[in-house]
């Protein structure tokens, strides 16, 4: 009986600390995720698309990257209508439409994704820069063309 005491007492004691360890850690200021305070400021995307786009744009590419992906589809869509130039506008979407660590595309994404790409690459980008990635994310969509 006092062994079972023992037991159950060392049991609660290893679970109140370790309720507290987690407490702790969830309270310390830099174990918290970003919330949001200052994200467009720690973008830093480049484009040649309009200066008064590229704050909406800088926060597209924020949302794509914290995995808002039906978001950041509207984000960039919403760039893409302000300024009809900015193809990378359109790769912000496609890449949207591409989010192989959570699920494979629909067949509709892949087709939208395909679509967002060859938008892109009719309006072609400024850069060098802009070219290079509008050309990696048509990799991924070269397949899907084939469809």
């Amino acid at each position: 009986m006092r062994d079972r005491q023992a037991a159950s007492t060392a049991r609660r004691l290893t679970l109140l600390l370790a309720g507290a360890a987690l407490f702790a850690l969830a309270v310390q200021p830099g174990a918290r995720a970003d919330t949001g305070a200052k994200p467009v400021e720690e973008v830093d995307f480049a484009t040649s698309c309009k200066p008064e786009v590229q704050p909406a744009f800088k926060h597209a590419v924020w949302t794509l990257h914290s995995f808002w992906y039906l978001e950041s589809v509207k984000e960039f869509t919403a760039v893409a209508e302000a300024d009809p130039g900015c193809a990378l506008a359109w790769w912000g979407i496609a890449m949207s439409h591409w989010h192989e660590l959570w699920a494979p595309p629909t067949p509709a994404e892949l087709a939208a994704g395909a679509a967002a790409v060859a938008k892109a690459e009719a309006i072609g980008g400024e850069t060098g820069r802009e070219k290079a990635y509008i050309a990696a994310i048509a990799v991924f969509y070269s397949d899907c063309r084939l469809l």
